[in-house]
């Protein structure tokens, strides 16, 4: 009637305790009846849930209805254990991909973003140069008289750090920006007429690295020189900080960065 197996003696014994031994624990005896081992709590809920429906409402189902009922039961929760499972594996891989990871022995990598708000009078702009057991080397925050844009903002921001960069004579340097556009248009991959005088700035700033590369990373991987930005904008003035310890504020967002 229901999907658990009998004991292999074929009868059940007088002790109840004995008899939901071999109910909830079938696999000690029958090892590949997995099945009968999730339905098994079902079965003795929908008994009890029979029961009561007896005693308040006056309707009883038959063992097959039970049967059936629990085998329904453990099925949608399995179904739905199935669900979060997937969910929780596409969490911790997106997590995975958007995770901020070092540079290769030898080389830098610089973090950089800038953050500006319409309702706003100042724009901050941040960056954190690491090297590749993930430990800060260098940072830099500035806030700026209100800019005209988000996409400016962040250009200042790249800017900004490949000068500093540069004065702090590192050569082998691969800056961050999580404004996919910005990454576009220094590569030459788009055109923004309004901003060229930037863009061809910073273009030729490049010229001055070894080696270099300017790559677009998600804002999940980029909280560092984002908090950088906040920080910024909290300056009472514009005049730029750079650090070469690290600043309380950040040491937890860096930590963080390391974990593997």
């Amino acid at each position: 009637m229901s999907p658990i197996p009998a004991p292999p003696i074929r009868e059940w014994t007088s002790s109840l305790y004995s008899n939901l031994y071999e109910v909830l624990h079938p696999e000690s005896d029958h090892p590949l009846k997995e099945k009968s081992v999730k339905i098994a709590p079902w079965l003795l809920w929908r008994i009890w849930k029979n029961r009561n429906e007896l005693i308040h409402k006056g309707r009883e189902y038959n063992a097959q209805e039970v049967a059936n009922k629990a085998v329904e039961d453990a099925e949608e929760w399995e179904g739905r254990m199935e669900v979060k499972t997937r969910e929780a594996k596409n969490v911790i891989e997106r997590q995975s991909r958007s995770k901020w990871r070092p540079p290769t022995h030898g080389q830098w990598k610089c973090n950089t973003d800038g953050s500006w708000s319409k309702n706003q009078d100042k724009s901050g702009v941040g960056w954190i140069l690491r090297d590749h057991n993930g430990n800060m080397i260098w940072m830099g925050a500035k806030a700026y008289h209100r800019l005209e844009s988000a996409l400016e903002t962040e250009l200042e921001a790249l800017r900004w750090a490949i000068i500093s960069v540069t004065r702090l004579n590192y050569e082998k340097v691969t800056f961050e920006t999580d404004s996919s556009t910005a990454a576009n248009l220094v590569n030459g991959r788009d055109r923004w007429p309004s901003l060229g005088p930037i863009i061809a700035d910073i273009q030729q700033l490049l010229q001055k690295f070894r080696w270099i590369h300017i790559e677009y990373t998600p804002r999940e991987s980029n909280t560092v020189a984002d908090r950088t930005t906040k920080e910024a904008i909290s300056f009472p003035g514009i005049e730029p900080k750079l650090y070469s310890c690290t600043p309380t504020w950040a040491s937890r967002l860096i930590e963080m960065d390391k974990i593997v």
